[in-house]
């Protein structure tokens, strides 16, 4: 399970989040600065997730104690204006002015993915011959666009964020469709079969987990083709 140092001033806005997030990871969590730094020290910390209201940590002369020397990524979310030159760190990615804690668990998911692949700007997750433009909302096999609809590509992306959790049909349509689609629940066994079809090579990441659901389930990096 990745891990993530929350660091947030604000008890109960932090509380809220750790509460969307604790199922997916395990979750340090600061009030303060100092706490945070101590806390990035001592733990292993996948992610860093920081909110604007603790700013000084993102400050240069503290950014090599605060991750700033490791791989992992520090996502901020909040009102960054006052922040000074954070656009020149490439492990900062800046979340924006979230006010969900969905929304900013949402934006945390599609980084995570980002572990097992590579990221430009959050626009794109890579894994092998596959790619994914989130914002084109296309899908490349092999530098192939594959003709998905938009709710195959949702169902994708939604099942690649949560990869290792299994849904069940009503719960994807609830996450998936919103709540818009009047239909059989059966529909998603025909989006999946098609999904499964445009991917290809890469069709055995979606498992059926019979009388359970579906699931995404992304190979460990170190079984990946150089």
């Amino acid at each position: 399970m990745l891990s993530i140092l929350l660091a947030d001033r604000n008890d109960e806005f932090r509380q809220k989040l750790k509460n969307v997030l604790k199922n997916t990871y395990k979750v340090y969590e600061a009030d303060n600065g100092i706490e945070a730094i101590e806390l990035s020290e001592r733990e292993p910390i996948s992610i860093y997730l920081v909110s604007a209201n603790i700013p000084f940590i993102l400050e240069p002369n503290f950014l090599g104690r605060f991750g700033g020397l490791s791989m992992s990524p520090i996502l901020v979310y909040g009102d960054c204006k006052e922040i000074p030159n954070l656009d020149q760190f490439a492990f900062i990615h800046q979340l924006g002015d979230l006010k969900s804690p969905d929304q900013i668990a949402r934006r945390v998911n599609l980084h995570r993915v980002h572990h097992y692949g590579t990221s430009d700007n959050g626009r794109f997750f890579r894994l092998e011959g596959m790619e994914i433009d989130y914002l084109a909302k296309k899908l490349r096999i092999d530098g192939k666009d594959m003709k998905l609809t938009p709710k195959e590509f949702d169902l994708l992306v939604f099942l690649l964020i949560n990869s290792g959790n299994h849904y069940s049909r009503e719960q994807l349509l609830q996450r998936v469709w919103e709540y818009d689609f009047l239909g059989d629940s059966r529909t998603i066994d025909t989006h999946v079969k098609s999904l499964r079809n445009k991917l290809g090579d890469y069709r055995h990441m979606v498992i059926t987990i019979w009388g359970k659901g579906y699931k995404i389930e992304l190979p460990d990096p170190d079984d990946l083709t150089e």
